[in-house]
């Protein structure tokens, strides 16, 4: 449940460099990163465990073998790509710029419709290291199944104000309403 984006290496492997060991990726995205050397995404060397799934990898900007050198994503995850199949947008996934969404750090956001919103694993979210939250603390999953990455998207709540309710009563009331989000007054 991790997200490695926006980071930029002087040599290769932009995003992860994995040298020695074996490696176990799980719920990850791992997209946006840069390298002036080879594999702007992953550069592997070691042996990803089989027991790595539910990720996501790359973005329509870069192809394989600009993303990946020395690793095959392939049974681990969703490649994003270039060539698979025209690719995803970048700004599809995540968005760019960290922000205070809430918890005690900055966040990379998942945008409404983020192709890594729902394709995690909820064992792995489950698990003692995740305890079903997200970087934030906020709880997971908000959908179906937990998102892939650091951050699990909520669409945002509505609310409905009737004519015999104040404003001022309406916002205590959706700040207290623990349904699904929506509130009415």
């Amino acid at each position: 449940n991790s997200t490695v984006f926006g980071n930029n290496s002087g040599a290769a492997g932009g995003g992860l460099a994995l040298t020695r060991g074996t490696a176990v990726l799980q719920n990850s995205l791992i997209a946006g990163n840069k390298a002036s050397g080879a594999a702007t995404e992953i550069l592997g060397g070691v042996t990803i465990d089989a027991s790595s799934k539910n990720n996501f990898y790359g973005h329509n900007g870069v192809d394989s073998n600009a993303a990946f050198a020395n690793f095959d994503p392939g049974f681990t995850g969703l490649l994003a790509t270039s060539e698979a199949g025209g690719g995803v947008a970048l700004t599809s996934i995540i968005k760019d710029k960290l922000a205070p969404n809430g918890g005690l750090t900055l966040t990379h956001a998942l945008p409404s419709g983020s192709y890594a919103a729902d394709e995690g694993d909820n064992s792995v979210c489950a698990s003692a290291a995740i305890n079903n939250k997200d970087q934030r603390g906020a709880t997971r999953p908000q959908g179906f199944k937990c998102d892939i990455g650091a951050f699990e998207y909520a669409a945002p709540a509505t609310i409905t104000v009737s004519d015999s309710c104040s404003l001022a009563d309406a916002i205590p009331s959706a700040n207290d309403n623990s349904n699904s989000g929506n509130t009415n007054c």
